[in-house]
């Protein structure tokens, strides 16, 4: 008779461990899932701004010291473009760092209305050659597919000036990240019920 209730109490309060654990690790694992494509979908927001690229804006970026030559200071303040200007759009949406357009790999695509790519923008990614990107862009565009993840890339389709856009941002960094932790999670989710069945094998005896 006490065995039996010994092996109902372990079922039942490992039952429970088990099932409070799994919700706050999955609510964890979601949330930290969530957070990675937020802040992909952010810099591909800007990206899309800015016409599929950050070349320009970093032009614009530079430091003072950066030119070849001084720029041509205009005779009204109002005129002259400062730094902290140009910076001003990162700040005030207080998502993304003034630093963003310089850590940001990607590549684009662009369609015109038959199919065909007439654009490519491959320079801020040294991974993806031409071809790569091209028919990664095209098996996207023909599934008519909008946003998603293909590897490690997070992709979105957008309408530009009547052209659709494939753009594609690297996202290695944050996914491996993502997978290192989730990794870890488990583990120490599994060195916890087990510790705690130990304990409560334990404390059952008793």
């Amino acid at each position: 008779m006490i065995r039996s209730l010994r092996k109902k109490f372990i079922a039942i309060t490992m039952l429970s461990v088990f099932l409070v654990l799994f919700a706050i690790f999955f609510a964890i694992i979601i949330s930290n899932y969530i957070s990675v494509i937020t802040a992909a979908e952010e810099r591909m927001d800007l990206l899309v701004e800015n016409g599929g690229s950050f070349l320009d804006f970093e032009d614009k970026m530079k430091k003072p010291g950066d030119e070849k030559e001084p720029p041509e200071m205009k005779d009204s303040p109002s005129e002259n473009k400062h730094l902290s200007d140009i910076k001003k759009p990162f700040f005030d949406q207080n998502k993304l760092s003034a630093e963003t357009p310089f850590d940001s790999r990607y590549f684009t695509a662009t369609f015109d209305s038959e199919g065909n790519v007439t654009k490519l923008e491959t320079d801020r990614i040294y991974t993806i050659s031409d071809e790569t990107a091209k028919k990664k862009a095209t098996a996207i565009y023909n599934q008519n597919t909008r946003f998603g993840f293909d590897g490690n890339f997070r992709f979105r389709t957008t309408t530009i000036d009547g052209n659709v856009m494939v753009l594609f941002l690297d996202c290695t960094r944050e996914l491996e990240t993502f997978r290192s932790f989730l990794t870890q999670s488990i583990a120490v989710v599994a060195i916890g019920i087990f510790s705690i069945f130990i304990l409560v094998v334990f404390l059952s005896g008793i």
